[in-house]
């Protein structure tokens, strides 16, 4: 790799639209609010480089290195970001409307207040990422691992999330609409008054242990779902759809009249 810049030399506000930087190191380089729409940034070292406010829309950065990097209002739009390195990264505010992230590393990151529509990020890595009540729209997490990761309040609209992990998670206060999430782990996931609406499934996915009091899961699909040792006190599961569902040590005094077995 060849360096291009010296750790904290300032680029920031460069015009860079288009550039071809592949493989290029830019640790901790000041690119903040530079042009760098449609730039090749594939494979390059951008280990705490600043890039506060950049314009990365279409930018390429599959297997690019950001850890700890700063992209807090960046503009990621239709970034093609597979296989990025984004751990500990501040997304704070980021817009990265239809960006692929698919097997993407973004454990730690901060992404609250981040514009995810309709982002690709099967098999991406988020555990212990902070996404308290961001917006997930049309998002893809298909075999997505969010496990330890903040979604307090998170709202789920449109996602595909069939065997994503979300185990041991905070989920209190969620919302899941028309959310395909069949084989997902909330393995252990604190759940407390999560709203899952009838549109959504969880046909054959583990809920043990998880703490799903006050949750409301009426009317949806739990076909094969496991929920042993879960504690749903107070949780609605009318309606719900439980036929070959475990519930082995359902802790506490879930509703469960007229759920068709």
């Amino acid at each position: 790799m060849e360096r291009a810049a010296a750790a904290g030399e300032s680029l920031a506000r460069r015009e860079l639209q288009d550039a071809d930087l592949r493989g290029l190191v830019l640790s901790g380089v000041d690119l903040s609010e530079a042009s760098l729409e449609g730039a090749n940034l594939s494979g390059c070292d951008l280990s705490g480089a600043n890039l506060a406010g950049a314009d990365l829309t279409r930018a390429r950065l599959e297997g690019a290195r950001l850890p700890n990097a700063s992209l807090r209002g960046a503009r990621l739009a239709e970034a093609q970001a597979s296989g990025a390195v984004l751990s500990g990264a501040d997304l704070r505010g980021a817009v990265l409307q239809r960006a692929w992230l698919e097997g993407a590393r973004l454990s730690g990151a901060d992404l609250r207040g981040a514009d995810l529509f309709g982002a690709i990020a099967r098999g991406a890595d988020l555990d212990g990422a902070r996404a308290d009540a961001l917006l997930f729209p049309h998002v893809d997490l298909t075999g997505a691992r969010l496990t330890r990761a903040n979604l307090e309040g998170a709202v789920f609209f449109r996602c595909e999330a069939a065997g994503a992990d979300f185990a041991e998670s905070l989920l209190e206060g969620a919302t899941l609409t028309g959310v395909r999430a069949e084989r997902a782990s909330f393995r252990k996931a604190r759940a407390r008054s999560l709203r899952v609406d009838p549109a959504s499934t969880l046909r054959g996915a583990d809920l043990s242990e998880a703490a799903l009091d006050g949750a409301r899961l009426r009317g949806i699909d739990l076909e094969g779902a496991r929920l042993d040792g879960a504690s749903a006190d107070g949780a609605d599961l009318r309606g719900s759809r439980l036929r070959d569902a475990s519930l082995t040590g359902l802790a506490g005094l879930a509703i469960l009249d007229g759920g068709r077995p």
